[in-house]
């Protein structure tokens, strides 16, 4: 996919397609920090931890069951949310909304406005699963559920302008192997679009870096912290 555009629609059901898919993925991200980054160190501390470790599993097909359990709830609100965000917009605004438009081998094609907004909302989930491992490798390896919270929303909200400040006065080749710098991903596959992130304006003063070149280093960046995570969970006394 490369560059896209929208077809111009009513002004205000625009602002509202803008602006309410931010609002919702940092409720969605909120939420699944907190639960992720509690998921473990909670236990821990309540130490009913000890039962599903007595049960015939081993600690690491207990750990992957909350790691899948958690993804999964990330997966299902944001694909509610962002249904429930085109249906609220075509009863408030009776309008059908912006369809995306862009080329793609020479030829331009089309999204609605439904599966934009769908697709949109899955791709953003890529930053959102990011924090999501690492909020629950700190719950893992401090057991402090204030600690592994409080660090990933600080993380979450900070990083963009933090990253921005860094990409504006910093022209070194390795800023952008900076796992937070390649964040983004939903506004690096929809280019054109407009968003009011600060993480977005982080990733667009990256526009020599691709998508898969982002991938990648995300990718790299979760294998480690699964390691980390899967290693403590298996090798610390936690009973």
């Amino acid at each position: 996919m490369t560059y896209g555009t929208f077809a111009s629609g009513n002004n205000a059901r625009n602002l509202y397609d803008a602006f309410a898919p931010s609002f919702s993925l940092v409720m969605v991200s909120l939420l699944v920090v907190i639960v992720a980054g509690s998921a473990i160190s909670t236990e821990i501390s309540k130490g009913t931890i000890k039962f599903l470790l007595f049960t015939p599993n081993k600690r690491w097909k207990v750990l992957l069951s909350k790691i899948i359990s958690i993804v999964l709830i990330l997966i299902v609100l944001s694909l509610v949310l962002s249904i429930l965000n085109v249906i609220i917009g075509n009863i408030c605004f009776k309008d059908p909304g912006q369809t995306y438009i862009f080329i793609q081998n020479g030829e331009p094609k089309q999204l609605s406005n439904l599966v934009y907004t769908i697709l949109y909302y899955l791709s953003s989930s890529i930053d959102i699963l990011v924090y999501l491992i690492f909020a629950l490798m700190l719950s893992v390896v401090t057991r402090n559920t204030a600690l592994s919270v409080g660090v990933s929303i600080a993380c979450y909200i900070g990083s963009g302008t933090i990253m921005s400040l860094i990409n504006y006065y910093i022209s070194a080749d390795w800023v952008k192997f900076i796992p937070f710098n390649n964040l983004g991903i939903a506004d690096k596959i929809f280019a054109g679009n407009i968003s009011y992130s600060a993480m977005q304006m982080a990733s667009s003063a990256m526009n020599n870096v691709s998508i898969g070149f982002s991938l990648s280093v995300l990718v790299v960046c979760a294998i480690l912290m699964l390691i980390t995570m899967f290693d403590s969970f298996n090798k610390r006394d936690i009973v």
